[in-house]
């Protein structure tokens, strides 16, 4: 019985075929050209990257720096469109400008949510009056 066995094993390993044969083996001129490109990359080099991840980061916070700054100087109380007189369009015009570059300012909230609460609250209030304004 245990002939029989190993006669219908053999026999099926025999039958088995693999039916791609056109797989890469290991042995093949492909898997060669792949080891010599990987042989060719830039080797990363972890203290590189991290210098550059520390000078982004030192960018971005003398940039929101420098945007405070900015924010305290642009971030004047404006009078109110409805204030304006009527007959003094040029003045309409520079006070839309100005309230519409307080409304471009980008705060990060982020790193402290409780700072620039002045210069927040005038832009909230002057997004208000702009909506208002064009409905």
């Amino acid at each position: 019985m245990d002939e029989a066995k190993e006669e219908t094993s053999s026999n099926h390993e025999e039958e088995y075929q693999p039916q791609n044969t056109s797989t890469i083996s290991l042995n093949d001129e492909n898997f060669d050209k792949f080891n010599e490109n990987k042989r060719h990359r830039p080797k990363i080099d972890e203290a590189e990257i991290d210098r550059k991840m520390m000078e982004f980061i030192a960018l971005k916070e003398q940039k929101q720096r420098q945007s405070v700054v900015d924010l305290n100087e642009t971030y004047e109380v404006l009078p109110q469109f409805n204030e304006v007189p009527d007959d003094d369009q040029e003045y309409f015009k520079h006070l839309f400008l100005k309230k519409l570059k307080i409304c471009t300012e980008i705060f990060d909230f982020s790193i402290d949510p409780l700072s620039n609460l002045r210069q927040k609250e005038i832009k909230r209030s002057t997004l208000n009056e702009c909506i208002d304004l064009l409905l």
